[in-house]
């Protein structure tokens, strides 16, 4: 995307996909780095990551389903949301360490539910 495009990105929705969309806030600091928590989440995820629209989060696409869904409580280490069947907004900012293509990776999704409690 164009920074003077004046867009922050292009919504679609993943009703009848298997897609999901894992959404972590506030975990992107100065020089675009990212928590050491997060960056070690986001590659055992192993599939394509982009930086928010407001730069300060990272959005996860991967293929399949989630055990669970929604988000982790308000005490979690981080600030962590995770959705199938849902919508997101994509920015084509590619995180350089992950993957250019949405990959599955059903046991990692089946421990991120667990480890971060998410419900909805």
């Amino acid at each position: 995307m164009s920074a003077h495009s004046g867009i922050d990105g292009i919504g679609f929705s993943m009703l009848n996909k298997k897609i999901c969309f894992i959404d972590i806030d506030d975990c992107v600091h100065d020089n675009l780095t990212i928590d050491s928590e997060v960056f070690k989440l986001m590659n055992s995820i192993g599939s394509y990551a982009e930086f928010s629209p407001s730069r300060d989060g990272i959005h996860i696409y991967c293929a399949g389903e989630l055990d669970s869904y929604g988000s982790a409580p308000d005490d979690s280490r981080i600030e962590i949301s995770a959705f199938d069947r849902s919508w997101a907004t994509v920015t084509f900012d590619h995180i350089k360490t992950t993957p250019t293509t949405v990959k599955s990776s059903p046991n990692n999704l089946k421990r991120l539910c667990k480890e971060y409690n998410l419900a909805p």
